[in-house]
This record gives structure tokens, C-alpha cells and sequence, in this order.
């Protein structure tokens, strides 16, 4: 995909977890960039399904009516709901390739819905599914466009982690009372601690519950103005992470859920980054800032630890594989006959990780697997 493009369905989107408002133009633009016919997405808030937001691209009103009326039967066309609940949601996905032409077409939804609309195939991304949040987002194609292919899988399976991120922001906002002109008021208001930073981390702004985080200073603090963490390594994590992030802010590290830390006290969070850099709406919401970091129980939070070592050091598949046993307690020999290479080669990657993590010995790499790591949860 054109990089320019993806640059700005990517602004598109994180300025959509400011201003919700600003979604049925973002998913005109996904549809247009794509040749989706149409476009649906919402968000809402998990017991209770208190809708956050839901908005539609290509669809008037009495379809959307109609759309809403044969909503039950939507599961059908992506498996069933046992699958929609268990599924990986870190790829997008497609109808054709869940169910075959001949089921698809005796299922009530595709009768009812799809076929009348004259709609070929449909891809989902899944923005969040858990105990707080709920929603996706609902892409078709017509005849025009056809059965959705590999390599409109890829582009979509790049824009996935971002649309996700911004869910999850958006979901950690008083959407309700966000207010894109007065950002500072909305997030002293929150109960969610959120931190602004600049790109060398120097602490821009931070609310009333983000101090009480800095002050306690188990986790995060503050160190000569600028934000710092006491858990090895983990500085160096969120320095590297808010650097890339103001270069080039769709390649932020992570696969869009979040960056789950453990403080020294184990007490456990999770880190959501918005880019303020780019875009039409973020660069005006706090001078100087690069970076919103959203701090949240990491209760209800996933995280992908490896993804996120892999991301943030830039670390190869073998790396994370000696890494994984490194924390695991096993010795060079063992790592060698497990992964099938030379002791050697085996101590050449650990300095490499050594390196690349500014870490210098196994234990201080440990603890820093382990701040990152999936809180544990009972």
C-alpha cells in the first residue's frame, strides 16, 4: 500500500480517538482507499453494552434500520458466536474465508441482508474483546471490488493495530465528554492517569491521577523533568518506544492492545500510546507534546509481550526464541540443544539483547521480561 496513504488513514484514525465525531469520515476514507462499498463501526461498553459510539459509511438511514433489525443473525457469517468469541483478532476477518459460497448463502443474514444489498464479501476488525470494551469494525464489497484477497488482507491486517489502539483510547476517554478544543480540561477530569510527553520524554503535562503515579514512583517517575521508570530496562522501553513514535507513527511498537508493565511494588498496568505528532486535530491539542501515554488497570487488559519486545528492539525471531528461554531459567547449553544451535551462537544473541535492551547481565534482562510481561491474572 502507497505509503502516503497508509500515513493518512493511520492520522485519520488517532485523531478519531480524540473526536469520535470524526469516524464516518475516517471510514469513507478506509472505504475509498480500499473499494469497500460499505462501512460500520462501533464501540461500546462491556457488561452492559452501553454504546460508546456506532457509525456507518455507504448506508442511509432506513438501511441502517433495516441493518440493525437483522443483527442477530450476524454471527452466522463469521462462524457462529462461539467462534466470534474465541477467534484471534490480531488478523482481520473474512467472510470467504470462514464460511464456504454454499453455507454462506443459506445462512438468514446473507438472505436478508447481504444479498439485497447486492454485497459480495465482508471483512471485520475486531477493536476490542474483553471485559470492558466491545465493538469492531464492519468493511463489504460489492461485485466492483469482489472476494476480498491476500493482499488486501495484509493492507488491512496494517491498519488492524492502530484501529485498535484507538478503540482502546477512545474507550479510556469520557467519549461522552471529550472535547477536542479544550483537551487538557477532558483529561483533568479523568479518573485515568495520562501523561504527556515530548520526544526526549520530557513530561509536558500530567493529571492529577498521573502525578500520584509519579510520586509514588513504583512504576513511573519523574527524573530532571522527564519521564523515568526505576524497573530495569523499562526507561529505555518507553524512551525508544516515544522516539519511533515521533518519527513515524505507524510503525508504533505492539500489536495495538497495549504495553503491560509491572511496577516494583508488582503492582501491574497497562500503557496505551496516542501519537499527538500528525494528523489534523492532534498536533493543536498540547504544544510540545508527541505523545499521550494512558495508564489503565491492566485488569481487563491483553498484552502481547513478545510482539512488544520484538517491536520496541528491534529483535529478530531467534532472539525472542533465546530471549523466551533465557527468562525460562535455562543455561546457554540447554538453549543451544533445545533451538538446535551452537553454544556460541547462543551467547552471540544474548549480547546482542544485551545490546539492544541496554541490559547487562540475565537477571537485569529477567526483570525486564517480566515488567513487560502479561500481568498475571487469576
Amino acid at each position: 500500500m502507497d505509503r502516503h496513504a497508509f500515513s493518512r488513514l493511520v492520522s485519520a484514525i488517532y485523531d478519531g480517538a480524540i473526536d469520535v465525531a470524526l469516524w464516518p469520515q475516517t471510514l469513507g476514507l478506509i472505504c475509498e482507499t480500499f473499494g469497500f462499498r460499505k462501512g460500520t463501526i462501533d464501540l461500546n461498553r462491556v457488561p452492559d453494552m452501553t454504546n460508546l459510539f456506532n457509525f456507518h459509511h455507504g448506508i442511509d438511514r432506513e438501511q441502517a434500520v433495516t441493518m440493525v433489525s437483522h443483527y442477530r443473525g450476524m454471527p452466522e457469517v463469521w462462524g457462529g458466536i462461539a467462534a466470534t468469541m474465541t477467534r484471534a483478532i490480531d488478523r482481520p476477518w473474512i467472510v470467504s474465508r470462514i464460511m464456504s459460497q454454499e453455507a454462506l448463502l443459506q445462512t438468514a443474514y446473507y438472505r436478508s441482508w447481504v444479498e439485497p444489498m447486492g454485497l459480495v464479501d465482508g471483512a471485520a476488525i475486531v477493536l476490542a474483546r474483553d471485559d470492558s470494551l466491545f465493538g469492531s469494525i464492519r468493511l463489504a464489497t460489492d461485485s466492483r471490488r469482489g472476494i476480498i484477497d491476500d493482499t488486501l488482507v495484509d493492507a488491512l491486517t496494517l491498519l488492524l493495530p492502530h484501529c485498535q489502539r484507538a478503540a482502546r483510547i477512545s474507550g479510556l476517554l469520557d467519549v461522552s465528554r471529550s472535547d477536542a478544543q479544550n483537551f487538557r480540561a477532558v483529561i483533568d477530569a479523568m479518573s485515568v492517569p495520562i501523561v504527556l510527553v515530548s520526544a526526549d520524554c520530557a513530561v509536558v503535562y500530567a493529571n492529577v491521577c498521573a502525578q500520584a503515579i509519579l510520586e509514588d514512583g513504583a512504576m513511573l517517575m519523574l527524573r530532571h523533568g522527564r519521564l523515568a521508570s526505576p524497573v530495569q530496562g523499562l526507561q529505555h522501553a518507553i524512551q525508544k518506544t516515544i522516539r519511533q513514535l515521533a518519527e513515524n507513527e505507524t510503525d508504533i511498537p505492539g500489536k495495538g492492545i497495549g504495553m503491560a508493565v509491572r511496577g516494583t511494588d508488582n503492582s501491574a498496568h497497562t500503557l496505551h500510546l496516542l501519537p499527538l505528532v500528525s494528523g489534523a486535530l492532534r498536533p493543536k491539542l498540547a504544544e510540545d507534546a508527541v505523545a499521550a501515554i494512558f495508564v489503565s488497570n491492566a485488569a481487563g487488559d491483553r498484552s502481547h509481550a513478545p510482539d512488544v519486545f520484538k517491536s520496541i528492539f528491534k529483535l529478530s525471531d531467534t532472539q525472542i526464541r533465546v530471549l523466551e528461554h533465557v527468562v525460562a531459567g535455562k543455561s546457554t547449553q540447554q538453549i543451544g540443544a533445545e533451538l538446535g544451535i551452537a553454544s556460541s551462537t547462543v551467547r552471540t544473541h544474548v549480547l546482542h539483547l544485551f545490546q539492544k535492551t541496554e541490559t547487562h547481565c540475565r537477571a537485569d534482562l529477567v526483570r525486564l521480561a517480566h515488567a513487560l510481561a502479561k500481568p498475571v491474572m487469576d
